[in-house]
């Protein structure tokens, strides 16, 4: 396969993956928020500061548990069957966190010790959403997520040093900050406050850190 040949492309099969795994399944869900809410502002600070240099292997180390457990918190949020209607919108989303998962798996380096969940996210958002009763709470945590991801994302993509990884991170955190949007809305959120006019990353998880700048 021409994609595979080292001497043709030489780093083909991590971006053949990369590509690949969003050409199939990373779909966004329609246009749910203002682009400025994907986007930051040039010149913008955020309490998050700037990203060390990251390359596909750490970046990949760090954000493969928080993508593992977005996955979890999903099935949980399915299993306490208070989503009616919005089942099969929180089934999509978390099968577009599994193929970021996938994607991630592909860049970690070949002596990497196997991945587990984010233990800050099971032990708070998931349990959380184990204990939910009404359907409005359990969006409400979801979007509250899905806020914290997309802010990681787009923390780290000062630093990620491959221009490809970099462009595969930038539509996961819009996928991920379109999430955050339409479970706001859903769980009766406040359209100004789940929109921004500028977005920024004081809820990211930073690297080397075990708690988010946001407390998730």
């Amino acid at each position: 396969m021409p994609l595979d040949n080292p001497e043709v492309v030489p780093t083909t099969r991590r971006t053949f993956l990369t590509r690949a795994a969003l050409a199939g399944a990373l779909v966004t869900v329609g246009t749910v928020g203002p682009l400025t809410r994907l986007l930051p502002v040039a010149g913008a600070q955020d309490a998050a500061g700037s990203a060390p240099k990251l390359d596909d292997a750490t970046f990949a180390a760090f954000a493969l548990p928080l993508e593992m457990a977005a996955v979890q918190a999903y099935q949980a949020a399915l299993d306490g069957g208070t989503l009616g209607d919005e089942g099969p919108i929180a089934l999509n989303f978390q099968s577009h966190h599994q193929s970021v998962v996938e994607v991630l798996t592909s860049l970690l380096a070949d002596a990497a010790t196997t991945s587990a969940p984010d233990a800050t996210i099971t032990a708070s958002t998931v349990a959380s959403l184990k204990t939910a009763t009404a359907k409005a709470e359990v969006l409400t945590i979801l979007s509250e997520l899905e806020d914290v991801l997309a802010a990681t994302h787009l923390y780290a993509l000062g630093g990620l040093v491959e221009p490809s990884t970099a462009k595969v991170v930038a539509q996961v955190l819009a996928v991920e900050s379109q999430h955050a949007v339409y479970l706001g809305r859903a769980g009766g959120g406040d359209v100004a406050t789940l929109t921004p006019s500028a977005a920024d990353t004081s809820a990211a998880r930073i690297p080397g850190s075990a708690a988010s700048q946001g407390g998730k």
